[in-house]
């Protein structure tokens, strides 16, 4: 027995049950009935019980400063991004690579006020990225159409995501590895450059031609392309107006 119910004066009653497993369920729920009701059993109700996929941007923020933005955040992506094809297709393949390692990251952060604290603050870059795509996305959408103006949002956030996160990263590692001037990247900064324009431009032609098609997993394939070229090429032209500032500077010196 998993539970009781009332009836109501009809005889009729609703039963409510949480479960606490996972996998494929079939269940009946039976009355036993009483003196005005004889007993009852409803039909087989087969359900399949998925395991809570956390979310460790919710759970670091949750009740924080940056809990409003989040959930604004949450509707832009909600209402406006996945209901464009190239939108939804990219948050299909994005959430398949997300939520592969978020559950996890988010349970260890749950129990532990410290590293939550701690996520919450490398979390400001994030969100203030996105936030700033999808202003971007509000100024340019009547002119362009909201599918050409998520393409420009994801463009912006993924930039800037990379620009905040991956630069301090690059530079940390050139000067631990190399202790020289930036000049010394020239020559591989230029191909990297050229190689991520590259990508650049066929995931666009990717993703147009995908949606022209309706091609799901062309889109998935495409937009992931884009994004993750769109990151590392926002730190990689940053290191070269750096490298272009060094030049400079020993310029100066030796004139």
């Amino acid at each position: 027995v998993l539970g009781y119910v009332a009836t109501d004066k009809n005889g009729a009653f609703t039963f409510v049950w949480t479960a606490e497993i996972t996998g494929e369920l079939s269940l009946r729920v039976r009355w036993e009935g009483s003196r005005e009701f004889k007993e009852a059993v409803s039909n087989e109700v087969s359900i399949r019980v998925k395991e809570e996929r956390k979310c460790f941007i919710a759970t670091a923020t949750y009740g924080s400063e940056l809990s409003p933005e989040v959930s604004f955040l949450r509707g832009f992506r909600d209402n406006i991004v996945k209901k464009t094809f190239l939108g939804s297709c990219f948050m299909e393949g994005f959430n398949a690579i997300y939520y592969s390692f978020s559950p996890h990251i988010a349970s260890i952060i749950e129990e532990n006020a410290i590293l939550r604290n701690l996520m919450k603050v490398l979390l400001y870059p994030l969100i203030l990225s996105l936030k700033v795509s999808a202003g971007a996305f509000f100024a340019v959408n009547p002119y362009i159409g909201t599918e050409a103006a998520v393409v420009l949002a994801g463009f912006v956030a993924s930039s800037l995501i990379g620009a905040l996160y991956m630069l301090p990263i690059v530079l940390l590692a050139i000067y631990i590895t190399r202790r020289r001037p930036l000049t010394g990247i020239s020559i591989s900064l230029n191909n990297i450059l050229k190689a991520l324009t590259v990508l650049l431009l066929l995931s666009l032609f990717a993703m147009a031609t995908a949606s022209y098609i309706q091609n799901v997993a062309m889109a998935i394939c495409s937009s992931l392309l884009f994004v993750s070229a769109s990151a590392l090429a926002s730190p990689a032209i940053l290191l070269r107006l750096l490298r272009d500032v060094d030049i400079r500077n020993i310029r100066s010196k030796n004139s």
